[in-house]
C-alpha cells in the first residue's frame, strides 16, 4: 500500500513537470512567432491603402406626427406608423 501512494505522488511530479515545460516551450514559441511577423511585417513596408474609406449609409426614419405615440419608422417607403396608423413626418 505505501508503494502505491509513491507511484501516484511521482506520477503526478512527472506529468506536472511535463506539462509545466510544454506550456514554456509553448509560450516561447508564441514570442518568437510574433516576433517573427513584426519583423517580416517591418521589412514588406507600408500598407496600400484605398484612397477612401468606405461610408456607411446613414438610416433617415420618419416619425409618428401624433404626440401620444411618437414612434420612429425605419421601414422603406412607409407612410404611415405601424403603431397608432397615423401619418408619419421628418424627423427634427
Amino acid at each position: 500500500m505505501p508503494g502505491d501512494v509513491i507511484v501516484v505522488v511521482l506520477f503526478i511530479i512527472v506529468f506536472g513537470c511535463a506539462a509545466f515545460f510544454s506550456g514554456v516551450v509553448y509560450l516561447i514559441g508564441c514570442v518568437l512567432a510574433g516576433a517573427a511577423r513584426c519583423f517580416t511585417r517591418f521589412l514588406r513596408g507600408p500598407h496600400e491603402m484605398p484612397p477612401q474609406p468606405v461610408k456607411a449609409k446613414l438610416v433617415v426614419g420618419m416619425i409618428c406626427t401624433r404626440p401620444q405615440c411618437r414612434r420612429v419608422e425605419y421601414r422603406k417607403g412607409a407612410r404611415y406608423c405601424g403603431q397608432c396608423g397615423a401619418e408619419l413626418g421628418p424627423v427634427d
